[in-house]
């Protein structure tokens, strides 16, 4: 199943056009035959812009409805201020500790985390310090090929929507400042039979491609090296791999490749 390209709505605000993305089939390294083409909404905020580019009726909005948190931009200005408070409180009472709180504050108050201070005011309020404490003390960092984590619907130092989606803008931001102006970008993504990897895997897909990428999806419960193989095989720039190999079933991760597949 390809998805084609078309012109940007007048309504749309992306600084270029978005590319296809190619559905690749269980059984084959080849697009589905009778290609259909649909158009796709995609949005991610990015800071405090949001970009949403629209192809031409399916319509894939992130978050993904039924995908995590309700989107919501305010928050009494009361309940924001005592969430504050409690915040210093548990850092002086040793409940939380000070990087945790600085990062809870960030996504308590920066706009780009809007959606998600519902559930950090109800945890903050119920005073869940532990769970807090353990999604909030560092920001996840990029390891051993990318970046894993237990999952939890917020928090810095685990793995959700805002984490999987910084990733993936981060790694297009840093494709298309080593690539030449003139060439064309792609990436090849893939996901294996952990809890949200396909959601995780389709929210990736989104994120290139609002960033101008033309992507390759294995559409099914893949093995890691056939993702590096298709990363070759279609002159990828880079790849995504949704997969926690080893670690606990609690866990998952994005783990990222470059051209050579590896």
């Amino acid at each position: 199943m390809v998805f084609s390209t078309s012109e940007h709505s007048n309504t749309a605000r992306c600084s270029q056009q978005a590319s296809d993305i190619v559905f690749l089939a269980a059984d084959s390294n080849r697009p589905s035959a009778g290609g259909v083409t649909r158009s796709v909404r995609f949005a991610f905020a990015v800071g405090e812009l949001a970009i949403e580019c629209l192809k031409s009726p399916l319509i894939i909005q992130f978050p993904i409805p039924g995908h995590g948190p309700s989107f919501n931009m305010t928050s009494p200005a009361p309940e924001l201020s005592a969430a504050l408070a409690l915040l210093e409180e548990a850092v002086s009472n040793e409940q939380l500790s000070a990087s945790a709180a600085e990062n809870i504050r960030s996504w308590l108050t920066e706009a780009r985390y809007a959606q998600y201070r519902p559930q950090v005011l109800q945890h903050v309020t119920s005073h869940q310090w532990q769970q807090l404490d353990d999604a909030f003390w560092t920001i996840i960092p990029f390891g051993t090929g990318g970046r894993r984590g237990r999952m939890y619907p917020i928090g810095s130092n685990t793995i959700n929507d805002r984490t999987i989606g910084e990733s993936a803008q981060g790694l297009a931001d840093y494709v298309r400042q080593v690539t030449p102006a003139d060439e064309s970008l792609a990436c090849a993504i893939a996901y294996d039979t952990r809890h949200q990897s396909r959601h995780f895997a389709e929210l990736a897909a989104e994120i290139m491609v609002a960033a101008g990428f033309q992507v390759y999806f294995l559409d099914d419960y893949r093995p890691t090296p056939q993702l590096s193989f298709l990363v070759r095989q279609q002159h990828c720039q880079c790849g995504i791999m949704v997969t926690a190999s080893h670690n606990p079933p609690s866990d998952n991760a994005v783990k990222v490749y470059w051209s050579s597949g590896g």
